[in-house]
């Protein structure tokens, strides 16, 4: 499989999920602009009369709506780490990164590789997405909501994606270490 076909390959798994997310956030900055309206209006809406849990829901639905936004830009997109190494050794490299975090081995299709990954049992698990070729690992971390809920981690996808980036670099320093 080349780098295209699973960069198309993710994308297409994940269409669905991108626009109705955008669609959920756009809705929550339209109700919360509604909020807003019907201050600047004087005709609150028939939840309560005061006019503070108008403000506080205004503020805290735009804020919430902003940064679903802002958080879907970067969601499902894949990171590269570009590297020297041949097909061959990233593809070890790649195995050996999986045993490492999965203590078992991972079955690769082809040149990718795709598991749940939790670090303990109280902790959240992520989908892990791997991608390994000439000079090039590919790699994308999503929480995985057993609910199929939201998709606003606060950076923890991101934090596991970047551990796992620097594990792939320090295995790739051992295995230029052996080769010499």
């Amino acid at each position: 499989m080349t780098l295209e076909e699973f960069q198309n390959r993710f994308k297409q798994n994940k269409r669905f999920d991108k626009y109705w997310y955008h669609g959920l956030c756009i809705a929550t900055i339209g109700f919360s602009l509604l909020m807003l309206y019907s201050l600047a209006t004087n005709s609150t809406i028939k939840f309560t009369d005061n006019k503070t849990f108008h403000y506080f829901g205004f503020i805290s639905l735009f804020s919430l709506g902003i940064y679903g936004l802002f958080v879907l830009r970067r969601q499902y997109k894949l990171s590269y780490w570009y590297n020297d190494l041949p097909k061959e050794k990233n593809l070890e490299l790649l195995n050996a990164v999986c045993i490492e975090l999965m203590k078992s081995t991972v079955n690769l299709d082809d040149n990718q590789a795709y598991f749940v990954y939790r670090k303990s049992w109280w902790r959240m698990p992520y989908e892990v997405f791997l991608f390994a070729d000439k000079n090039i690992i590919a790699i994308n971390v999503e929480g995985l909501d057993l609910s199929d809920g939201g998709f606003i981690d606060f950076g923890a996808s991101k934090r596991t994606q970047n551990k796992i980036l620097l594990l792939f670099k320090e295995k790739a320093e051992k295995f230029k270490n052996d080769r010499t």
